[in-house]
């Protein structure tokens, strides 16, 4: 893969557990894998701020995850000096408290005010995924969430439709084309279509950053 554009495309589906937040630092991904790992729904923690779910301390039991995270900044701001993994604990609703390895990789756009950060986590005594290893070579290369591509000066979020509200929710959870289908009870060509049209309408070019403008925007 030559770029971020398909982001969203990996966390649906990838086994890892991954979710990503916008500069708000609130969550508006997170996928099965973070369901399966934390044991927290997408419905309890979608729009919430990251600090406030994973609550996360650092191995002498300090609290680490707090608002105007430093870590989020430093991968926002400081992308010649990229975050290195860390570990956390964190407190899980079934299994107290768990010991999670945290890479963290900032995602920026073309259009202002849509950068979020894309977290990957793991078993704390687990190697690298794949995953984690594309994103790092991503993030080395510099490539851009949208190709470098203009934001379309036509765009109309106003106009979305409530199916295409529907497929945005879905996108949020991470499912993939074929799960929304499923949902939805539509085809999968039907999903893709509709969700070019939300591309298009909302002016950007990912599917990553069409549900971070749709929480920043609070259409969804």
């Amino acid at each position: 893969m030559s770029s971020f554009s398909q982001s969203l495309d990996w966390i649906a589906q990838a086994d890892d557990a991954v979710f990503a937040m916008d500069v708000a630092d609130r969550i508006v991904i997170w996928n099965k894998g973070c369901e399966r790992l934390l044991g927290r729904p997408a419905s309890a923690v979608l729009g919430r701020r990251c600090a406030d779910v994973l609550c996360g301390r650092d191995l002498n039991g300090n609290v680490y995850c707090v608002r105007n995270c430093p870590v989020a900044l430093q991968a926002r701001e400081m992308p010649q000096d990229p975050v290195n993994a860390f570990e956390l604990r964190v407190q899980t609703p079934r299994e107290g408290v768990k010991r999670v390895r945290v890479s963290v990789y900032g995602l920026a756009s073309v259009r202002p005010g849509l950068s979020s950060l894309i977290h990957v986590l793991r078993e704390a005594d687990a190697a690298p995924s794949a995953l984690e290893q594309r994103l790092a070579v991503e993030a080395r290369l510099g490539a851009g969430p949208d190709g470098g591509r203009p934001r379309n000066p036509d765009a109309d979020p106003a106009s979305l439709t409530p199916r295409e509200l529907d497929i945005l929710r879905c996108l949020a959870e991470a499912m993939p084309t074929s799960g929304i289908a499923e949902k939805l009870a539509i085809s999968p060509v039907t999903v893709r279509n509709h969700t070019q049209r939300i591309l298009q309408k909302l002016g950007v070019h990912s599917k990553l950053h069409a549900v971070v403008h749709a929480y920043r925007n609070q259409l969804i």
